[in-house]
């Protein structure tokens, strides 16, 4: 304590950063091993219109029956 105060007296109100839906996601997808493999597998499709096809495939199945 160089000033004698300590840092919090400086910042009195920290703001605390809302949740992150997305962040919550990603964790989600991140958790298994398939998540994981689909993403990387996702991020590395060049063509557009594959991954567009990716998507609606995976939202069909992802439909409960």
């Amino acid at each position: 304590m160089a000033l004698g105060a300590p840092i919090q007296a400086f910042f009195p109100h920290r703001v605390e950063p809302s949740p992150d839906p997305d962040a919550a996601l990603l964790r989600a997808v991140c958790a298994t091993v398939e998540g994981r493999t689909l993403a990387l597998s996702f991020a590395r499709m060049e063509s557009r219109a594959v991954r567009q096809a990716v998507t609606q495939l995976v939202e069909v199945l992802a439909k409960p029956a």
